[in-house]
């Protein structure tokens, strides 16, 4: 056998050869927001609403979809995108019917989009009126139109036309809410203006926007290093603070309903593979830690899909194990957490308190490549300590790979089923000690005693 291929075989491509660098992390109090419980979503383009050449993509019977939500913890989808403005008044009652039995028993909220290109407020009263008084114990919110300032220009006219909407739905139907304006990610003006404008109008529920990290050229290895690189953080802040902080001040919650890696489709080899699962859980966590109501990756048919259909079934991509991973512990309050890492090693670490005392601490290492470091962890937590074990999410090689993802130990599988295991870890002196490879993330569970 080659030794190429031996060094691929003891996975040392991703966790290294280098003696790990060590990293001392101290968890708090959870003194942090709440983890919103329908924070994980998807968004899809409108026209997944109605049946294709296989029928529905969203109906009760949708077994295999409806497992992978579940394996993922996926609670939000958002119905919207381009097409929202093509295919507006062609959505039937069987169409809607079809998506609220899908939501209903995958238990999660839908977002609801209208269109507004070449529409207007009158021409969707009807189907509003049909979703709300048929569904609204799913419907989270409408949304007007899909990017507008791509085609309207000029916020002002927008928000004319949220007003009319709102003035011709709310008639009909009082306690219809409303999501916006879902502008474009480099639009970020939109939101901020947007939220001054409609402070203190109850039928605005949520100040939405959309967030990519690049363009579609960013490919191969310079898309991969953007994604994975420490400075990310300071973009997402630079961000929060354009409109997000603007909106919290207003007095709304924000969600980012349409948001990937790459626009335009993605780019291929970054957005399709384990680097974008690495990404999306920093990426969830961070906005998690900002107190954000939720993320919806868009899952339109390209290189940055979140679950692809395939041969009658359908295929989890890289990203998707990053959103799984999240699920493992979404469910509490974040908690501090302090990291002392002399040799400066690319990690982020969050920590969740449940309702019932566990204790999660996800730990996700970005050092890849030639140079990347293992990290040999040492987690101090407050108060008394039951049982201990983890989870990896783990690459079969390195940041490129696109297939072999396990989570776990176990891959997904096209109708959900998943037999990852937790393994229990040993503690050292009264410290928690677990080594996180390169190129990995893992979740550190820890039981109360007594």
């Amino acid at each position: 056998m080659k030794w190429w291929r031996i060094l691929g075989l003891l996975g040392v491509f991703c966790a290294g050869v280098a003696a790990a660098a060590p990293v001392n992390i101290s968890v708090g109090p959870a003194t942090g927001p709440v983890i919103s419980p329908d924070f994980s979503g998807l968004s899809y383009e409108s026209h997944m609403i109605i049946p294709g050449g296989d029928g529905y993509t969203f109906w009760a019977g949708n077994h295999m979809l409806l497992g992978i939500y579940r394996t993922l913890g996926i609670k939000c989808i958002r119905l919207g995108g381009n097409s929202v403005d093509r295919v507006g008044t062609q959505i039937t009652q069987r169409d809607v019917d079809n998506l609220f039995a899908f939501a209903r028993a995958a238990n999660v909220d839908v977002i609801f989009s209208l269109q507004l290109k070449n529409s207007n407020a009158l021409e969707n009263v009807r189907l509003a009126d049909y979703v709300y008084r048929n569904d609204r114990s799913s419907l989270k919110c409408f949304t007007v139109g899909n990017e507008p300032n791509y085609y309207l220009k000029q916020l002002p006219i927008y928000e004319r036309d949220v007003r009319q909407y709102i003035a011709a739905i709310s008639q009909r139907d009082p306690g219809a809410v409303f999501c916006g304006p879902d502008a474009g990610h480099l639009a970020e003006t939109w939101p901020a203006q947007f939220a001054n404008t409609f402070r203190g109008n109850p039928h605005i529920a949520i100040i939405a926007h959309h967030a990519y990290q690049g363009g579609p050229k960013m490919t191969g290895a310079k898309g991969r290093d953007f994604l994975l690189s420490p400075d990310r953080q300071a973009g997402y802040l630079a961000s929060f603070n354009k409109w997000a902080a603007v909106a919290v001040r207003d007095g709304f919650p924000y969600r980012l309903t349409e948001e990937n890696s790459f626009n335009g489709g993605g780019a291929k080899g970054s957005s399709d593979t384990f680097a974008s699962a690495l990404w999306a859980l920093d990426y969830m966590y961070w906005w998690a830690s900002h107190g954000a109501d939720g993320l919806n990756f868009h899952n339109s048919p390209g290189v940055y899909a979140v679950i692809m259909p395939q041969g009658g079934g359908y295929t989890v991509r890289p990203i998707g194990y990053g959103i799984a991973a999240f699920g493992l512990a979404d469910n509490g309050r974040l908690s501090r957490v302090a990291i002392d890492d002399p040799q400066k090693v690319n990690l982020t670490a969050y920590a969740v308190l449940s309702p019932d005392r566990t204790l999660y601490v996800t730990i996700i290492n970005k050092e890849h490549g030639a140079t990347g470091r293992d990290a040999q962890i040492s987690l101090n937590v407050p108060g008394s300590v039951g049982r201990v074990d983890s989870i990896a999410l783990r690459s079969p090689t390195d940041d490129s790979a696109t297939q072999g993802i396990t989570l776990g130990g176990s891959a997904i599988s096209g109708d959900g089923t998943w037999n990852g295991k937790w393994q229990s870890v040993m503690r050292t002196g009264g410290m928690i000690r677990v080594n996180v490879p390169q190129c990995s993330a893992t979740v550190v569970r820890i039981g109360r005693a007594g």
